[in-house]
């Protein structure tokens, strides 16, 4: 049994098909979609509801108050209902057999987290880029996932620590990162036939933006530095302290 959470902040223009895509899949089990509505001051939720009722779609609707990713994905980890906790973006779209693969994979009790594959469409390289970059992550004893495809125990998510919503982004890494620490590379599977498609062709090259993105990898190169430096806190090296 999974439920699925969909942060969501005026997503008028996608949401629709973000939930038509769950329309078709073949997971034969229990399931939920969890929209997080972190102050949307367009008609999001109202097309989410219409749309969940035209498709069938066992949706609930809760609300976010703090505006950040972070928080709204937290709010709706919290209020799920099953034990298996999956989330997207409703930008993207998800495969018909993405509950099913997720399903499948949480079979293996040794499996605490699940990362998929996030398909871009309209820059050529993309995909491959950003699994490259994950692999060397497992490799270095480091799992990183991308909030827009993955899924996780609910008991392990908590025991890790959660979502830590002080950020405002880079929540998916972190929490990745503390599974990793927490459990092991070993627990934390990678798994090409976990997809969700993904359209990059409008890529935003303004200033702006630009900083946005610089912003998010320098938190990203501090929270992998903390990763590394939390098992020898812990352990004393390097403070010289004997546990």
């Amino acid at each position: 049994m999974i439920s699925v959470v969909l942060p969501a902040y005026n997503e008028s223009d996608a949401i629709e098909s973000c939930l038509a895509a769950f329309r078709h899949q073949t997971y034969s089990e229990a399931w939920e979609l969890v929209l997080v509505d972190n102050n949307s001051t367009d008609d999001t939720c109202e097309k989410a509801q219409r749309a969940a009722n035209y498709y069938n779609l066992p949706l609930r609707t809760v609300s976010e108050p703090k505006q950040s990713i972070a928080a709204a994905r937290q709010r709706g980890f919290e209020t799920a209902r099953h034990e298996i906790i999956a989330t997207t973006d409703v930008d993207a779209r998800v495969a018909p057999d993405w509950l099913a693969t997720i399903g499948r994979y949480f079979t293996h009790y040794d499996i605490v987290a699940l990362s998929g594959l996030t398909v871009h469409k309209g820059v050529f390289g993309v995909t491959s880029f950003n699994r490259l970059f994950q692999k060397l992550h497992w490799k270095c004893g480091r799992p990183l996932f991308f909030g827009n495809n993955f899924a996780v125990r609910k008991t392990a998510f908590y025991q890790a620590g959660m979502f830590n919503t002080a950020l405002y982004r880079t929540e998916d890494y972190d929490l990745s990162l503390k599974l990793g620490v927490t459990y092991g590379k070993n627990a934390i599977h990678l798994a090409d036939d976990l997809r969700i498609y993904h359209h990059s062709g409008n890529f935003d090259l303004s200033k702006a933006h630009t900083l946005y993105k610089l912003h998010g990898f320098a938190l990203y190169l501090i929270l992998l530095s903390q990763s590394f430096l939390h098992p020898l806190l812990r352990s004393g090296r390097l403070t010289g302290r004997n546990t």
